[in-house]
């Protein structure tokens, strides 16, 4: 079964503090990343800004999301 996780700027920080983090074989995001995505002032603190996809409990993909203010 497919589950998707998605984080938003407070969700994401809490994230990469986590051991949850770097607990996968592959990292989904670098620290580095996640904070600049954290810090885009553009993004409001409610929008996603990475999805985790995980099958049958396992990392199996991932998406950063860059949001804007139009």
């Amino acid at each position: 079964m497919t589950e998707l996780k998605t984080f938003n700027k407070k969700q994401l920080e809490d994230f990469i503090s986590s051991g949850d983090f770097s607990s996968f074989d592959f990292l989904p995001i670098s620290a580095h990343r996640a904070q600049s995505q954290i810090r885009n002032l553009k993004a409001l603190d409610d929008q996603t800004l990475l999805v985790l996809a995980f099958y049958d409990g396992k990392l199996a993909g991932y998406v950063a999301v860059f949001p804007i203010i139009i």
